[in-house]
């Protein structure tokens, strides 16, 4: 099985402390011919698949590259944090050769060990990955069956959710008390993510990004022109956050949004719900003004 080096973080969801010993490694497995890189920690929960590299391009041996039916091996969480970093590969290198940001598993070992294989071409790197014993959960049964009759699918820019999720909590979470929440009306409208614990409040919001109905799911044509669903196709983007000079203007909105709820979780005027509908009303608003303006 050859895994691409960025499949490896999965092993962030592990839970090496837990009397579910399964729980402490990454489950890889092959069904139908797919490739599958699973963990979880009993609370969220990671799944990862790929399209395979040829094994012509690869610079494997051959050995290491025969693949097994429903091959299943759990493989420590350690082993898998360490095997991208086993040879030092420069971007340049990649760039040239990028079928060495790989690492090869055996997926024929039965003797309790899981033989990985990397290379720089310089110098080959085989580690034999200790595997963990136990039953893994049976991880497509936990996932929800959405579709778009039950559900709604919005697509936002990591980058900014991340970012958001952070600040929010930060601002309005404790140890005690680390909930977030996430709205979402629909695919068109921001997602708004809230805290309000310990006398400490924020609200943030990620627009969606917009491009053709295949950009916007998960796996979308490289080159598939997004940009955030508030500026019109084409606009060029500033290098960090893709706010041209008039969408400025919403930073002002939000900050008076903000001071708006600030006042009225003080004077109890209104429930947090009437205030966060309140808020993605006025947010809406805004930001149609901004896009109208951008067009303009």
């Amino acid at each position: 099985m050859l895994v691409p080096n960025r499949v490896f973080p999965v092993h962030t969801f592990c839970d090496n402390e837990s009397s579910r010993y399964a729980l402490g490694g990454v489950l890889f497995e092959r069904s139908k011919g797919t490739p599958y890189a699973v963990s979880t920690d009993g609370r969220a929960m990671v799944a990862a698949s790929w399209d395979e590299m040829p094994a012509g391009e690869s610079k494997t041996p051959k050995e290491m590259l025969a693949k097994v039916a429903d091959y299943s091996a759990i493989i420590a969480a350690e082993a898998c944090k360490k095997a991208p970093k086993l040879v030092k590969l420069s971007k340049r290198l990649l760039q040239s050769k990028p079928a060495l940001a790989h690492v090869a598993i055996h997926e024929g070992a039965t003797n309790g060990k899981s033989p990985m294989f990397v290379t720089d071409l310089e110098q080959n790197v085989a580690v034999d990955a200790p595997t963990i014993e136990g039953r893994f959960p049976a991880w497509r049964d936990v996932i929800p069956g959405y579709n778009r009759g039950n559900s709604v699918s919005v697509c936002v820019d990591p980058h900014y959710l991340a970012d958001i999720l952070k600040t929010v909590a930060t601002i309005g979470t404790t140890e005690e008390a680390r909930g977030v929440v996430l709205t979402i009306k629909d695919k068109d409208t921001p997602v708004l993510v809230t805290a309000d614990h310990a006398g400490a409040r924020a609200v943030g919001m990620v627009m969606p990004l917009r491009g053709s109905e295949e950009s916007r799911r998960p796996k979308h044509r490289q080159g598939d022109p997004i940009s955030p669903a508030w500026l019109p196709q084409g606009v060029e983007r500033d290098a960090k956050y893709g706010l041209t000079p008039t969408v400025e203007s919403l930073c002002g909105t939000l900050r008076n949004i903000l001071r708006i709820e600030e006042a009225t979780h003080q004077e109890g005027a209104e429930t947090a719900e009437d205030a966060i509908a309140r808020i993605r009303a006025i947010a809406h608003d805004a930001l149609q003004e901004v896009y109208r303006a951008e067009r303009g």
